[in-house]
């Protein structure tokens, strides 16, 4: 599982929340958690302070398929 799912999971976030915290749209918070698509520096650089899991994850861990 993704990183950004389970943080999602855990803190239970649905897309449409983490959208309007990130300034990005449902649809684009759930590529991100599907890994669809990997987030800009800084998107990830958001995604950071929101989750407090490091910028790099997003980027380097488990490549989009």
């Amino acid at each position: 599982m993704a990183i950004l799912e389970t943080w999602m999971k855990l803190t239970s976030v649905n897309d449409e929340t983490l959208g309007v915290k990130l300034r990005i749209s449902r649809a684009h918070a759930s590529r991100l958690r599907r890994r669809k698509c990997l987030p800009s520096r800084e998107l990830a650089k958001r995604l950071e302070a929101e989750t407090k899991i490091p910028a790099e994850k997003f980027i380097f861990d488990e490549r989009a398929a």
